[in-house]
């Protein structure tokens, strides 16, 4: 997971680490309330989904699910190849000293440097590196200076058109945790066909936190 991604990622940003580019935040960057139900928490991000309000969904989420957030705009902006994208990764993430954390965690946690393992795996590629996603994200998440921002930014970056959700169906609730699912209808892309199904049964889940619930998965 170290290697090639992330070397790409940072030999696309040298050229452009110092351009700022215009990404405010959004109107909506305030937490709301927690929600009274499941169903009330899904409403509302189904409304801020079709508005593409990312902002307002950032504090519609558990804080595992915003990390999550933060760690695939992080690799989106590498997927990207574009300046523009670079100059968003730029301006919100500590480029600096990202890497260099990472191998000093890895080090840490793994007892091993990983550039010098990731070199030796020519050689014996059962020496190769353990992968460690979860490291990787606990480590991007600290090193962005506005999450929200980030996010938002990122996702103005995006192409991809919304693909509309249905009610929420099939809810189950047990405690401070439920499940439910909704119809979400294809959307194809450019020079896309349609597919022969073109809805499927997308699950939710949710997690009742303080008194009031947030979903937990996007």
């Amino acid at each position: 997971m170290r290697g090639g991604l992330k070397a790409g990622f940072v030999a696309l940003l040298v050229p452009v680490l110092l351009l700022t580019v215009s990404c405010a935040s959004s109107e909506d960057d305030k937490a709301p309330n927690r929600y009274p139900s499941p169903k009330a928490v899904f409403d509302a991000f189904r409304e801020a989904r079709t508005k593409e309000q990312m902002g307002k969904i950032f504090f519609l989420v558990t804080p595992e699910v915003q990390d999550g957030m933060v760690f695939e705009s992080f690799f989106e902006c590498a997927a990207l190849h574009s300046e523009e994208a670079s100059a968003v990764a730029a301006k919100y993430v500590d480029l600096a000293t990202l890497d260099q954390d990472h191998a000093k965690q890895y080090k840490t946690k793994h007892g091993i440097d990983p550039d010098k393992a990731t070199a030796s795996q020519k050689d014996d590629p059962a020496s190769a590196p353990p992968d460690d996603d979860q490291l990787w994200q606990d480590v991007v998440v600290e090193h962005v200076k506005d999450k929200v921002g980030f996010v938002v930014a990122v996702s103005k970056l995006s192409k991809d058109p919304i693909e509309p959700l249905g009610d929420l169906e099939s809810l189950a609730i047990d405690g401070d945790t439920a499940t439910g699912t909704a119809k979400q209808t294809f959307v194809p892309g450019p020079g896309e066909s349609p597919p022969a199904v073109d809805k499927i049964d997308k699950e939710f889940r949710f997690r009742k936190i303080n008194g009031g619930w947030l979903l937990d998965s996007l």
